[in-house]
């Protein structure tokens, strides 16, 4: 929770990342 709280942009932009590769996995599938 430190590191969270000390970069929380840090951790939004990571789970955005990860976020943002699912989705484009799941447009090349065609879902």
């Amino acid at each position: 929770m430190a590191a969270d709280s000390e970069f929380p942009m840090a951790g939004m932009r990571v789970r955005i990342d990860l976020m943002t590769t699912e989705y484009t996995e799941y447009t090349e599938y065609g879902f």
